[in-house]
């Protein structure tokens, strides 16, 4: 993969008067999937991680998160703001959780 994109690419699409916008934002996508190679990189995560969204939602959900989200909100935050950090946070980690679930999926 080269370390950076060809920008001259992307303003002759831009520059490009055949196109309609909604058509120059398709070449975008197109060159963007390219380079960062997006139809490899999910065929990997189908194959080689099949179960890795599950385990993450179960380790999000799991006492062991729970006491790494108190130590790194006691780490970043000052004290007084402990307490309302901790159930902010537990909240918007416990949203995304409950979000996973497959009840929820549609």
């Amino acid at each position: 993969m080269p370390i950076d994109q060809d920008q001259r690419v992307y303003f002759e699409i831009g520059d490009r008067e055949d196109l309609t916008y909604e058509d120059k934002l398709r070449e975008y996508r197109r060159l963007v999937d390219e380079y960062f190679q997006v139809a490899e990189y999910e065929e990997f995560c189908a194959t080689s991680l099949p179960a890795a969204h599950e385990l993450v939602v179960e380790y999000f959900a799991s006492p062991e998160f729970d006491t790494l989200l108190v130590e790194e909100v006691r780490r970043v935050f000052p004290a007084h703001e402990h307490e309302e950090m901790v159930a902010r946070h537990r909240g918007l980690v416990g949203a995304w959780v409950a979000d996973q679930s497959p009840s929820t999926k549609k």
